[in-house]
């Protein structure tokens, strides 16, 4: 019953989104949003935003009837529901694995709700900030793997609960400062029978069991002339069965009037935890970016980081970790006959290394040509990557104009590097109408290598005048 009146609920939502008029002065929005996966799994969402607050109802399953129900709520002061982390709380998850810009560093600590049509594994619970960007409690648990048989009412997976602290001071001729702090409270699942080890010296034992807390924080500090910029990060975790473990990061930035640099140092020691239980892989890691724009039209950027994970009991040729490089630039010209042509070209290369000296290369690169102009924009992108599992090559050309989008391409593998059976092509395309309150789209083939359908549909009404809420993208 509980299933039907769900999906009754969206239906009846979906069909008022497109049924009910417009009104002149409208901000706020209710959009509905249908897709499906080879015509038989199934996503859907029904959003409403008004007054910089937002519901939100998601649903999926196999076929229309859902089979997994999910409701969350966001205002300036609270979230509930479908909760990703942020800031501190995400950096926890992997302090050494992101890059010197990634956006985890200054983006605020706390919760934004996750709306994403698609499973991403996010947490259930609540985020309280009675203080908006000041104060915030949460309580939360992130379930297990769902299955069919078992839904949400199995294990009962992590459970966590917390508080964070956020403290800012102006500082004189245009600098300033910000300090965060984090307490975090887990309480990890007991590991399994399979998660045992079969032999009493194991080089990664798990999580014993009991609770867990991490307590962390970060202080930046910015001076104004010249753009200057440090940033310390410092984390540490423990309980009643695990030895205490720290973590330490700092961050330099410093930025001119056409260039950027920015670095990162950080280390850990052998018995941090993460949230989840287990042991910290990463020992330390440095990392170095470049932006500059020489030209106006010309930007170019480069990138370099260099991880080295725990050594194993035994001692090996090599440290274990990975290494990773990146180039990319962009030229934009505008056209005496109006619009602008936009090119971009990356190239990255990664290796990993074992412990016995073993390596695994790879290395990809992207090509992008675009038009932009008054009636619409036409782009051509070239991709290919190589790595132990082969080569793959894709290319894609694309245009739009007045509400039609058009995109078609083909992908191409081999089954291993030095494969001699030459590659498979898949062809691939989509198809999107759209207008100021519908957006249709029509998939054929998937876009790493074809093979499969998807549809969907979104239908938007205006409601009361509200702002605009955005979701940030947040960049590694």
């Amino acid at each position: 019953m509980r299933k039907k009146l769900a999906v009754v609920a969206l239906l009846a939502c979906a069909w008022a989104a497109g049924r009910c008029p417009m009104r002149s002065a409208a901000q706020g929005s209710l959009r509905y949003t249908l897709a499906l996966d080879e015509l038989a799994e199934s996503a859907q969402r029904l959003e409403l935003r008004a007054s910089g607050w937002r519901l939100l109802a998601l649903a999926r399953g196999a076929g229309l009837p859902p089979e997994r129900l999910a409701f969350g709520l966001e205002c300036p002061w609270a979230a509930a529901g479908p909760l990703a982390p942020r800031g501190l709380l995400r950096a926890l998850a992997d302090p050494l694995g992101y890059s010197p810009a990634s956006e985890v560093f200054s983006e605020p600590t706390g919760f934004r709700l996750e709306g994403a049509l698609r499973d991403s594994g996010s947490r259930r619970g609540l985020w309280l900030e009675p203080f908006p960007g000041s104060r915030g409690l949460f309580f939360l648990r992130k379930p297990p793997a769902w299955t069919r048989e078992e839904g949400f009412f199995g294990e009962p997976g992590l459970v966590q609960a917390g508080s964070a602290l956020t403290l800012r001071w102006p500082g004189t001729a245009g600098g300033s400062a910000e300090a965060r702090a984090l307490a975090l409270l887990s309480l990890p699942p007991a590991p399994g029978p399979d998660q045992q080890p079969e032999d009493w010296l194991c080089d990664n034992p798990p999580f014993p069991g009991g609770a867990l807390l991490h307590l962390g924080g970060s202080l930046r500090m910015q001076a104004a002339t010249p753009r200057l910029a440090c940033q310390v990060l410092a984390a540490a975790s423990g309980g009643p069965l695990v030895p205490p473990g720290l973590l330490g990061l700092f961050r330099l930035e410093t930025q001119g009037e056409a260039w950027q640099v920015t670095g990162l140092l950080g280390a850990s020691s052998r018995d941090y935890r993460l949230p989840e239980g287990g042991l910290y892989a990463g020992a330390w890691a440095a990392g170095l970016r470049l932006e500059a724009q020489p030209l106006p039209v010309l930007q170019v950027a480069g990138s370099w980081r260099r991880r080295i994970d725990r050594p194993p009991p035994v001692p090996g040729r090599c440290l274990p970790g990975s290494e990773e490089g990146e180039l990319a630039a962009r030229w934009s010209c505008p056209l005496a006959t109006g619009g602008r042509l936009e090119t971009r070209a990356a190239a990255a290369a990664r290796a990993r290394y074992a412990a016995d000296g073993d390596a695994e290369p790879s290395a990809d690169a992207d090509l992008e040509l675009g038009f932009r102009g008054e009636p619409g924009r036409f782009e051509l992108g070239l991709h290919g990557d190589w790595g132990m599992e082969g080569i793959r090559l894709r290319g894609q050309l694309g245009g739009e104009r007045r509400g039609f989008r058009l995109l078609a391409g083909a992908a191409g593998s081999t089954a291993g590097r030095r494969a001699a059976s030459g590659f498979r092509w898949r062809p691939f395309g989509r198809l999107e109408v759209s207008s100021r309150d519908f957006l249709f789209w029509l998939s054929l083939g998937a876009e790493e290598g074809g093979g499969g359908l998807s549809l969907g549909w979104t239908a938007a009404q205006a409601l009361w005048k509200s702002p605009t809420v955005s979701t940030s993208r947040c960049r590694r």
